[in-house]
């Protein structure tokens, strides 16, 4: 493995970067912009646990519309050394515009409250990047050996 989920989302102005990239990706492809408007960044983050098999934070993204959304990330190594689960839990349904500001800070937990959207995935740090990666498929390193097969013809 290349490097933890520490030293990649969260050492440097490039890991804020990758964190954004992330979220981005994840809300783009699983058509959440459509409900809350286009991804613009993230603003402050809250971080609750950090190291090489977990990472969980919570924090504020932003949209180009001047929206403000809660958002949690969970991230944790799931057996095989390359393969991390996560959950991005994003929209607090809080109802009191006071516990709905703080939310962040309130909670340990994001079963804590309640969210507008929830998604779930897995991945893989490949090359200095979080990519999505099939649940059940194979490590990095297995799958750079996987024989071709010769072209027909050949």
């Amino acid at each position: 493995m290349d490097q933890d989920l520490t030293s990649l989302f969260l050492d440097d102005r490039a890991g804020r970067d990758a964190l954004e990239a992330f979220i981005g990706r994840t809300l783009a492809s699983q058509q959440v912009s459509e409900k809350l408007g286009t991804f613009d960044g993230i603003g402050r983050i809250r971080l609750l646990e950090r190291g090489p098999e977990a990472l969980r934070l919570a924090g504020w993204i932003e949209t180009l519309d001047q929206g403000h959304y809660a958002f949690w990330v969970e991230i944790e190594r799931e057996g095989q050394e390359d393969l991390f689960n996560w959950k991005l839990y994003l929209g607090s349904t809080e109802t009191s515009p006071r516990r709905a500001r703080n939310v962040i800070d309130l909670f340990d937990r994001p079963e804590d409250t309640d969210w507008t959207v929830i998604r779930t995935g897995c991945g893989r740090i490949r090359d200095g990047f979080f990519r999505d990666a099939p649940r059940g498929s194979p490590p990095a390193e297995a799958a750079a050996k996987k024989p071709r097969r010769p072209k027909k013809g050949s």
